[in-house]
């Protein structure tokens, strides 16, 4: 009966995927001037809320972008530019909704959030309100409230987030929204195969090498694959078949050997990209000898440039280099020589962190508190890529801050290792003799922070 059970799933779907696809020539149709109107997508959200309101979403090569109102963070409204090519979901994020927006390259979305509604209030054809599916029942919001169904039911309760999905998807399609309502179809139908494909693993069912098998032909699909969706589900897909023992030194090597063969085009390539990032964060000794394969391998262009001009080659070597927006270099013992007779604030965060982010406009007044005082604030980023740096510091407005640095290569920076920056924020107090006097002080939101600058400008030293 459970093998009648797996054919009965596995032919529904193949069904849908077919629908997908057959879609796909509409979505093309439908948008065929997207990718030369723009690769850019505007955006506007003005928050109503006291409360904190977040959104999230995933570019092309994979980093997440991260967005903040809110009292707390005494900001209501945010204006960015999003550089993107293909279409993205933009997730209104904040616990436990999880509600996502189609935006496409060259769209402008301006929207109010008040809590009760989200109301759109300028935009061009493309960008569409949110789903209308039942939030309790949603296959996005599933992760973020699988936790609280029995294990034995997990699977099953999966089943209905998806089945409810795709059913209030379809009820609410119409001829002027098909091309949206199959992108969200597809969405759905990836992140449903990615999180059978766990549940099955965890659960270690005796159909998961026929599951496998029959979602082959759905991974291997070159028209999403540019998604954040099917991404998950090739990585997911990829550990069910090769392992996932990221302790063993040759993992992301066996990984990305495997992956080689047995994808093919984009899909391909962005597993490969994937591989070669995860080499380069845990600093593997094969990652030299993998970005330089993956420069001969990747038929991307675009991601083959990203490397070229992200993914530095690993030198060997520890140095503390900082680099300005204009690409200026700087030893770091060269800033904290410079500023000596300072009481020195040093910020490590990064372009990815959230509460990193959220400090960003306390630094700011902390700086202009003591303007004319002997008191400097540095910004170091630890951000591995370059572009999500910038693109960060020209958001929060710190681009052309006197001291704004981004380490040089934080995967083997001496800066990095000898102050043990492990996680972001993280702050350092430096005393006006140049010696480091906390290695983990308080954030610049922390109304004490006011009096220990004052205490360390008014020490004298002999």
């Amino acid at each position: 009966m459970k093998y009648l059970y797996q054919i009965i799933y596995s032919t529904l779907f193949a069904v849908l995927f077919i629908h997908c696809n057959a879609k796909e020539k509409r979505i093309t149709q439908h948008k065929q001037t997207y990718n030369t109107r723009s690769n850019k997508i505007k955006l506007t959200i003005i928050s109503k809320l006291n409360s904190f309101t977040g959104f999230h979403y995933f570019d092309q090569y994979g980093n997440l972008n991260q967005i903040a109102l809110g009292k707390d963070l005494n900001k209501f409204k945010h204006e960015e530019v999003i550089n993107s090519k293909k279409p993205i979901l933009l997730y209104y994020s904040t616990a436990p909704q999880i509600i996502p927006f189609l935006l496409y390259p060259g769209d402008s979305l301006s929207f109010e959030f008040t809590g009760e509604k989200i109301s759109i209030i300028n935009n061009v054809k493309g960008v569409d309100a949110p789903i209308k599916v039942p939030l309790n029942y949603s296959i996005f919001l599933y992760e973020s409230v699988m936790s609280k169904v029995p294990i034995n039911n997990r699977e099953r309760f999966l089943d209905s987030c998806y089945l409810m999905t795709k059913t209030a998807l379809i009820k609410n399609e119409t001829e002027e929204n098909k091309p949206i309502i199959d992108y969200y179809l597809k969405a759905a139908i990836y992140t449903y195969l990615q999180n059978k494909l766990i549940r099955k693993s965890v659960d270690k069912s005796p159909d998961l090498k026929k599951y496998i098998d029959s979602i082959s032909s759905i991974v291997n699909d070159e028209t999403f694959c540019y998604s954040q969706e099917h991404k998950k589900l090739v990585r997911t897909y990829s550990m069910a078949l090769w392992g996932n023992d990221y302790k063993d030194e040759k993992h992301h090597r066996k990984i990305y050997d495997s992956s080689r063969q047995y994808y093919q085009g984009d899909v391909r390539n962005f597993k490969l990209f994937d591989e070669l990032k995860s080499m380069r964060s845990q600093k593997s000794i094969y990652y030299n000898d993998y970005r330089k394969l993956f420069l001969d391998d990747c038929s991307n262009q675009d991601l083959n440039l990203f490397v070229q001009s992200n993914f530095k080659a690993a030198s060997g070597k520890l140095d503390d280099l900082l680099l300005t927006y204009q690409n200026k270099k700087y030893k770091f013992s060269e800033i904290t020589a410079k500023y000596k007779g300072n009481v020195i604030f040093i910020d490590f965060w990064a372009s990815w962190c959230l509460p990193c982010r959220k400090e960003i406009p306390f630094a700011l007044k902390l700086m202009e508190k003591y303007t004319n005082a002997k008191f400097k604030y540095v910004f170091i980023s630890i951000d591995e890529n370059f572009d999500s740096w910038e693109e960060a510091i020209t958001k929060e407005d710190i681009i052309k801050m006197p001291d704004s640095y981004i380490v040089s290569n934080a995967t083997e920076s001496s800066l990095i290792e000898n102050y043990q920056i492990k996680s972001v924020p993280r702050y350092l107090l430096f005393d006006k003799t140049g010696k480091l006097v906390n290695a983990n002080s308080i954030a610049p939101s922390d109304p004490k922070i006011i009096q220990i600058v004052n205490d360390l400008m008014k020490a004298v030293y002999n």
